[in-house]
This record gives structure tokens, C-alpha cells and sequence, in this order.
């Protein structure tokens, strides 16, 4: 059975703008240690923050934490990654071959943030996706 994060780590970098942007730097549910958010691409770390489920397992509503960051140029960046990403669940029920995430909606969050212990720039929502597979 394909995971959940597969189907969204398919989608995400598929081809649009957003993978363009972030060029396969995305990951969950942490960064690599050797992460320093220095090129010029942005990137996206995801967790999953609750789940549930339809009792037929035929769909599944995850909440997902995103955290866009902005590569060399910090914050501007981060926002743009940030929506790009929105762009792109917005066009969500699209099939992709593990799956397919029919709706997105985004459930708290939106704001840009420098974090305290890396002192990146951050762009954090959190989205409500509907997956079938």
C-alpha cells in the first residue's frame, strides 16, 4: 500500500511552478542534518499532525503542518514558496500514480516566522487535504 506521504510527496513535485521552485527539496517528516537552507531553491519540510480516516479506508483527511523556506534569498522566498504552495493544493483532484489528494483546505497558520533555533525564515500553514489511495 502506497503511504499518504508518498501521494502528497508525488503531487508536490510534480510538474508546476511550486517543483520548479523547490526542485525535489522536500521532505517529512524532518529535514536532513545537513540542511543549511543556502541555495538559491526554496523548500518544503512536512508533518502529519492528526489524521482521520473514512471506515472503508477509502479516503483518508490528514492535517498537515508545511514549512516553506527560501533558499538564499529568506524571507521574500519563503512567502513565495508558501504560495506556490497554496496555488498548488488549490488545484488539488488531480490524479498522480500513487493516488490522488482531492481537496485542500487550509486549516490555521499562513504566517511568516523566523525560527529561533536555525534563525531561518519560515513561511508555516497548516491544510486539511482529502486523499484517496
Amino acid at each position: 500500500m502506497v503511504s499518504l506521504a508518498e501521494i502528497v510527496k508525488e503531487y508536490l513535485t510534480a510538474s508546476s511552478p511550486l517543483a520548479t521552485e523547490i526542485s525535489g527539496r522536500i521532505w517529512t517528516p524532518i529535514s536532513p542534518k545537513n540542511f543549511k537552507n543556502d541555495s538559491g531553491n526554496g523548500s518544503i519540510v512536512w508533518t502529519q499532525q492528526d489524521i482521520a480516516s473514512h471506515p472503508t479506508g477509502a479516503t483518508h483527511s490528514p492535517l498537515y503542518a508545511f514549512k516553506c523556506y527560501g533558499g538564499t534569498e529568506k524571507a521574500k522566498a519563503a512567502e513565495t514558496v508558501g504560495g506556490l504552495l497554496f496555488d498548488r493544493l488549490n488545484h488539488a483532484d488531480e490524479a498522480v500514480a500513487s493516488g490522488r489528494i482531492m481537496t485542500a483546505n487550509v486549516a490555521g497558520g499562513g504566517g511568516l516566522t523566523k525560527e529561533q533555533d536555525t534563525k531561518f525564515w519560515v513561511h508555516t500553514t497548516l491544510y486539511q487535504l482529502l486523499i484517496e489511495g
